[in-house]
C-alpha cells in the first residue's frame, strides 16, 4: 500500500486527543470522511509531514513520515486553503512552484499537467481572476508538479458551488486512476463519485473502513419514508431520528431511521445512499470500527 498508519495517535497540548489508534491501509483512490473535528486534517498534516505525530507509526511509499524530505519527494499535497499569487498566470504559477519543489519541469510538462486539470485554455491568464472551482483544480497541478506518486488532498470542494464541485470531482477521478490520491472531506459525494475505497473517521477514532457501496448496505433496511404532518414535524424529530426531510402542501416528507418497533406514523422503506449509510454510521450507540469486506 502507498500509505500505512498503524495505532497513529496525536494529542495536542491543550488535551485534545485528535487521533486515538489510526490504523490504515491507502492505496488507489480513497476517500477520508467524518465531521468537521473528526481529526482529519490532523491525519493529513502528519502524512504531509507538517505535524509530528504524538504516538504510533505512519509511512509513505514505505518511508516513516519522520524522513520528511523523503517522503515530499513522493508525495503532492492540498491543503483546504491555498493562496496564490493573483497577477501571475496559471503557467507561470506552476513555475514558481516548480521552483521551490527544486525541479526544473518543461514547459510541455506544464501544459499538459494544466490539461489534466482542464486549464488549458486559460494558462496564460492572470490567478486573481479565476473561480474558486479553478483555483482548487490548479492546486491540484501545483501539487502535481514534482510528479508524486502519492497525493493528498484536504476538503477539496469545501465553499465550492456545484460547478465547482463537478469539476473539482472530475479532475479528482482522472488523479485516482493514475496514482493513489488520499481524499478528506465531510461531503460524501466528494467520495462516492471518485473513490473506490473510504474509511469513516470519527472523533478520532476509524469508525469503517470499506466502499462507498458497503457503508450505503449498513443502513439497508433501516431507513424510511415517513409521511407526518406538518404541524406535527417538530414533536416527531425529537423522538425520531430524521436524516432528511422535505415538505409537499400540509405534509412533511422524513427520511428516518429505525432499527425496531413501530413508527409513530407509517412509512416505506427506502433503499439507503452512502449518506444514509454515514448517518447510520455515526448514530449507533455501538460505534465500534466496522470494515467492509
Amino acid at each position: 500500500m502507498s500509505i500505512e498508519t498503524h495505532d497513529l495517535t496525536h494529542v495536542y497540548r491543550d488535551g485534545t486527543r485528535a487521533l486515538d489508534g489510526v490504523s490504515l491501509e491507502i492505496g488507489g483512490a480513497f476517500g477520508l470522511v467524518g465531521p468537521n473535528g473528526a481529526g482529519k486534517t490532523t491525519l493529513m498534516r502528519i502524512l504531509a509531514t507538517l505535524l509530528r505525530a504524538t504516538g504510533g507509526k505512519a509511512t509513505v511509499r514505505e518511508v516513516p513520515v519522520e524522513r520528511a524530505r523523503e517522503v515530499r519527494s513522493v508525495l503532492g499535497y492540498l491543503p483546504q486553503h491555498v493562496d496564490f499569487y493573483p497577477t501571475l498566470s496559471a503557467i507561470e504559477t506552476l513555475e514558481y512552484f516548480a521552483l521551490l519543489s527544486e525541479v526544473t519541469p518543461s514547459r510541455r510538462h506544464l501544459r499538459e499537467l494544466l490539461d489534466r486539470v482542464g486549464l488549458t485554455e486559460v494558462e496564460r491568464q492572470r490567478v486573481g481572476g479565476f473561480s474558486g472551482g479553478m483555483k482548487r483544480r490548479l492546486g491540484l497541478a501545483v501539487a502535481l508538479v514534482h510528479d508524486p506518486e502519492v497525493v493528498i488532498v484536504d476538503e477539496p470542494t469545501s465553499g465550492l458551488d456545484p460547478e465547482g464541485r463537478l469539476e473539482v470531482r472530475r479532475a479528482l477521478s482522472v488523479l485516482g486512476a493514475e496514482r493513489t490520491v488520499l481524499l478528506s472531506t465531510h461531503i460524501l459525494p466528494d467520495v462516492e463519485t471518485t473513490c473506490s475505497r473510504m474509511a469513516v473517521l470519527h472523533r478520532g477514532k476509524i469508525r469503517f473502513v470499506g466502499s462507498p457501496a458497503e457503508l450505503a448496505a449498513r443502513a439497508r433496511g433501516k431507513l424510511f419514508q415517513v409521511r407526518v404532518p406538518r404541524a406535527a414535524i417538530g414533536a416527531f424529530e425529537q423522538e425520531h431520528a430524521v436524516i432528511s426531510l422535505r415538505y409537499d402542501g400540509d405534509l412533511a416528507i422524513a427520511r428516518v431511521l429505525w432499527e425496531g418497533g413501530d413508527l409513530a406514523w407509517p412509512g416505506e422503506p427506502v433503499e439507503p445512499s452512502v449518506e444514509d449509510g454515514y448517518f447510520y454510521l455515526l448514530r449507533r450507540k455501538d460505534t465500534g470500527s466496522e470494515r467492509g469486506s
